[in-house]
């Protein structure tokens, strides 16, 4: 399923950037590499939390995303940031204290 998802991910976002396709540098072909790489090591460490650790464990850590990719587009892009975001973040941490606290009930 996983490697179905990100082939069909690939082929749509492939065929989305044909119109405006530039073709990377040299240079930047070893920066896409170290990124694949990356993703994938993560994909993988992602996958073997997942089978360790219940999954109401392990949602919190992905959303954290929202949170990061938030500050590097602040940092990086010069993005601001929308009251949408803060409130997705409220959120989602409400979420996670909510199953951290009421999540692990013997039964």
């Amino acid at each position: 399923m996983l490697f179905f998802g990100n082939l069909f991910g690939a082929l749509i976002a492939g065929l989305l950037a044909v119109p405006i396709w530039n073709w990377p540098a040299p240079g930047q072909w070893l920066i896409l590499a170290a990124t694949g790489l990356v993703a994938v090591v993560g994909q993988r460490l992602l996958l073997h939390a997942m089978a360790m650790a219940d999954a109401n464990f392990i949602a919190p850590f992905l959303y954290s995303s929202l949170l990061f990719s938030g500050l590097l587009g602040v940092v990086f892009f010069d993005e601001v940031l929308r009251l949408s975001l803060f409130l997705g973040i409220a959120l989602i941490v409400a979420s996670g204290l909510l199953l951290l606290r009421f999540g692990h009930r013997g039964g």
